[in-house]
């Protein structure tokens, strides 16, 4: 609050003066400079009287001039002798000089905890002690690296380390001048040098400000900083481009902290390769990229301010920063190049080493490519390929029964004939060789032995593997046999688990046994038995892409491939056209009626709506023939027309009016009228997806509508054949009558669009009720010639509303995709071997077939796919129907070798036999 308190009064004065106090305030310290003796008083005074108004009392003044320190009250001054502190560092206010200790030497540390309190102890703001320091940060980051605990003690080698640091550190330092630039003189030019250097483990920069006075030039360090890289590895050019983007940062915090005209800033660092990705134009990788995007837009800031930049190239031995990099000892520190700079500094910047180098060039060696310096050890690298059959069988018993065998016939045959002596060493390093039975049928011990000989193979084969495990986090430790166990916490097991390899094939078929011991149980179960003798890392993961592969599993519980999103609605439903020129056609019922005679029988209905009007048009049938249904449909089309376009299921009754109506009743002589017009006008019949009703879905509307109705007003009653004809002409009417648009609040002038209203515009469906007046009749040309308008206009009226109204409120209730619950992500492919539905049968009777092509729709997105089946059929079902084995046959290939979508697992090796004698044709010859 008191900070805050200040910051608003400073900012509320708005004085240059109180900016600079605001700018150098730290805590409950100010720190600013001047001139002259004359200014520095001034400033005093008007820093006494503005925290007088803010009823504080600064005090404590001090200044390297004794005259100004005489000139201040006593009651104001340092008291004491002539050294003070400023933020934690000894100033020598007399001398003007600072003295640097490091309290790091006066911290016992015995813990990761003690080493962290030493390495903050000393307080250096400036980072002028950074070379002293590297080491320290280095010890504390391998400690980390190391996983102890805060108060865990360190062992012998960590406690000589720092012993070792200590004793580097224990002479004093030589006191370093405040002053940066030369006081009381006029400076011709104040230029900036910062330089970088990198090694593996740290990264770190130093500046220093070039003051020129006529002939005299000096140099002094000003700040510095470092940086230790991540425990991951990174190249040495990485880490010096690293180095130059913390200097240009460090050049950017001076530039904007010092009120001091800065006419050039000169970048060194002794990598030629970081220098030319700086000034290179080609676009590299996205690591040294983004690094050299922010070190130019540093650049072109300091180009704002009409401040010239240059990078130049330094060796080693010239580069200050490398004894940050590396490290120093406070023995060295006196007259060391870290304070104030190479000596070829205050020469002319033309004369420096190096001065004309092009870095646009990439350096030699480089061939275009991101060039890095990697460091290369020779080693010999052999891969051990274990000798036991991991890819002959997938059965776990029979891979023990192999290796059961091999140990027994080694046994016999060699370990029984050796000497003592070697099989003393025989024992030692395969002690499972002397534990297998020489006889008889192999035990539940013998079985152990060779799993054990398997465990010991898997491990040897993925070294490099087990290498990269952390074991440490798993407590892992060897038994007597050389198996590697992880113990767990939970007390549930006389042993501790073995540890297996996720990567290896031993792990997969061991999983896939467990899995077959639990009858196909899911990943859950798998995982809880696999713990019981297993640790296996990542294990629920290996677990689930493994059981991925069980066909019996996949044919049990596999998904369904995701259907695409819903399509756009066809034109037939969008455009205007005349009412029944597309149509839907769907059969419902069957419907119970009373003969003459009390005897009950079966009606169907047919029902007819027109993709655009939503009308609908209902026929009796007698029964499911094929000529029951061409009579109906003679029947509609002599009351509403001859449609273009019909959709419907894949009823046989369809199927077969489809060709009859294509071929018989448009035969001439069968039906004249008919035929005539159908030679300008063939019918199109389209067939929806078998078993997809969702795809006809504006017709399976309509007879939701229809039996939703006739429940209601029929109910369990059994009517007469005449009642029930006339209950379907009134729920004809009444759904035709029904609103398809919304009810408009605001013009209630213009009533809801009816799809009755486009077939007979503005009719009543119901009995006039009679006034007694006689009707009036048009009896000239010219009235009726008026009506024929006025309903031609009420037509229009009613296709506009259609328009703005009903296909708004279709946008409103459109689905997108259609409702799957659970289905797989893997995309649908030729030659996929997938489960077809079937409702009518249980999930375990359902069919194997094989996609072979797929039905693109108008969006070329395939939504259905024919499938061969075993029997040789070819049937047309929609993807959601389909639901994939992960196998893909393919006939290029043998047929003892599948592939799936993970990869592919290769044909088992069969072993030749030769052919029976029974099985062999001999020709003799006489």
């Amino acid at each position: 609050m008191l900070a805050a308190a200040i910051q608003y009064y400073l900012r509320y004065l708005r004085s240059p003066l109180s900016k600079e106090i605001e700018r150098n305030t730290y805590v409950d310290n100010v720190a600013f400079g001047a001139a002259t003796h004359d200014e520095a008083i001034k400033k005093y005074e008007m820093a006494k009287s503005v925290f007088g108004d803010m009823h504080m009392n600064l005090r404590q003044f001090v200044c390297n001039s004794k005259f100004v320190n005489n000139a201040i009250p006593k009651e104001d001054r340092v008291a004491g002798s002539e050294h003070t502190t400023l933020l934690g560092i000894v100033w020598n206010y007399h001398r003007d000089f600072l003295s640097m200790t490091i309290k790091t030497l006066d911290v016992p540390v015995h813990s990761k905890r003690t080493a962290l309190r030493a390495l903050a102890s000393t307080y250096d703001p400036l980072g002028l002690l950074t070379p002293f320091f590297s080491n320290i940060k280095m010890f504390v980051q391998d400690l980390w690296a190391k996983e102890l605990t805060w108060d865990e003690p360190l062992d012998p080698s960590d406690r000589q380390r720092w012993s070792d640091i200590l004793a580097d550190l224990k002479h004093p330092l030589p006191p370093v001048s405040r002053l940066v630039i030369p006081a009381n003189k006029t400076l011709s030019s104040v230029e900036l040098c910062v330089f970088g250097d990198a090694s593996k483990r740290v990264y770190a920069c130093c500046a220093y400000l070039l003051s020129r006075v006529d002939l005299f030039t000096s140099s002094r360090l000003v700040m510095a900083k470092s940086h230790l890289n991540d425990l991951k590895p990174i190249t040495i050019p990485r880490s010096e481009l690293l180095a130059v983007l913390i200097s240009v940062r460090l050049a950017q915090y001076i530039v904007q902290q010092l009120d001091i005209t800065i006419s050039a800033i000169y970048f060194f660092s002794n990598s030629p390769i970081a220098l030319h990705w700086i000034h290179s134009t080609r676009q590299f990788k996205t690591f040294v990229q983004n690094r050299v995007n922010t070190i130019n837009n540093i650049l072109a800031q300091f180009h704002q301010q009409n401040i010239k930049t240059k990078f130049h190239y330094v060796t080693s031995k010239d580069n200050p920063a490398d004894c940050a990099t590396r490290g120093l000892s406070t023995k060295d520190a006196k007259n060391h190049i870290w304070w104030t700079g190479p000596a070829f500094l205050i020469q002319n910047p033309s004369e420096w080493p190096n001065a004309h180098l092009d870095f646009t060039l990439p350096p030699q060696g480089d061939n275009g490519s991101e060039f890095e310096y990697r460091t290369a050890n020779t080693v010999l690298s052999c891969t051990f390929t274990s000798i036991l059959p991991f890819s002959y069988t997938n059965k776990f018993n029979k891979l023990l029964n192999i290796v059961a065998y091999i140990l027994r016939f080694l046994h016999l045959k060699i370990f029984s004939h050796l000497s003592t002596t070697v099989k003393e060493c025989v024992e030692r390093s395969l002690p499972q060789l002397a534990k297998i039975s020489s006889k008889g049928p192999f035990t539940s011990s013998d079985r152990i032995v060779a799993e054990e000989v398997l465990i010991l193979a898997h491990y040897r084969e993925h070294e490099n593997t087990l290498q990269r495990l952390p074991l440490s986090r798993f407590h892992a430790q060897k038994d007597p046999n050389g198996l590697i166990r992880c113990p767990v916490r939970v007390g549930l097991y006389s042993t501790a688990p073995v540890l297996l390899l996720p990567s290896h094939r031993l792990t997969e078929i061991i999983i896939w046994h467990h899995h077959l011991q639990q009858l196909h149980a899911g990943v859950y179960s798998t995982v809880c038995t696999l713990r019981k003798n297993y640790f296996i890392p990542s294990i629920r993961s290996l677990v689930t892409k493994t059981l991925r592969a069980c066909v019996i599993c996949t044919r049990a519980n596999g998904y369904a491939y995701r259907y695409p999103e819903m399509p756009t609605l066809p034109k037939q439903r969008t455009s205007r056209s005349r009412p029944f020129q597309n149509v839907g056609i769907d059969y419902l019922g069957p419907l119970s009626y009373r003969s003459v005679y009390s005897a009950i029988n079966k009606v169907w209905i047919c029902l007819i709506t027109c993709m655009a009007t939503r009308a609908v048009h209902l026929e009796l049938i007698m029964n499911n023939t094929v000529q029951e249904f061409l009579l109906a449909f003679r029947r509609f089309i002599a009351r509403r027309g001859t449609p273009d376009l019909i959709y419907s299921d894949n009823a046989t009754t369809f199927r077969a009016a489809d060709d009859a109506i294509t071929n018989v009743i448009y035969a001439p002589g069968l039906w004249r009228p008919i035929a005539e017009f159908s030679a300008k006008h063939k019918i199109l019949w389209r067939f929806i997806t078998p078993l997809s009703p969702w795809k006809g879905g504006f017709y399976e509307r309509m007879v939701q509508l229809f039996k939703s109705a006739f429940k209601k007003s029929v109910g369990r009653a059994v009517l007469t054949l005449e009642e029930l004809q006339t209950v379907i002409a009134e729920i004809e009417a009444v759904i035709n009558s029904r609103p398809i648009t919304p009810f408009r609040e605001s013009d209630i002038s213009i009533s809801a669009l009816r799809p009755i209203d486009f077939i007979s515009p503005e009719v009543e469906l119901h009995i006039p009720q009679s006034n007694g007046l006689p009707c009036e009749f048009a009896t000239s040309a010219h009235k009726l010639s008026e009506w024929y308008k006025e309903t031609l206009k009420a037509l229009d009226k009613f296709w506009e509303l259609w328009h703005t109204d009903y296909l708004t409120a279709l946008r409103e209730r459109h689905q997108l995709r259609m409702k799957q619950p659970k289905y797989t992500t893997a995309p649908p492919q030729a030659n996929d071997v997938v489960i077809v539905a079937d409702d009518k049968l249980p999930r375990s009777h359902w069919p194997l077939g094989l996609i072979i092509k797929f039905n693109p729709g108008a969006d070329n997105r395939s939504r259905s796919a024919e499938v061969r089946m075993t029997n040789g059929k070819v049937l047309t079902r929609s993807l959601a129907h389909l639901y994939p084995l992960e196998i893909r046959a393919n006939n290029a290939q043998d047929s003892n070798s599948t592939q799936t979508r993970s990869g592919t697992i290769k044909s088992l090796p069969q072993r030749m036999q030769p052919k029976r004698a029974a099985k062999t044709f001999h020709k003799f010859i006489h």
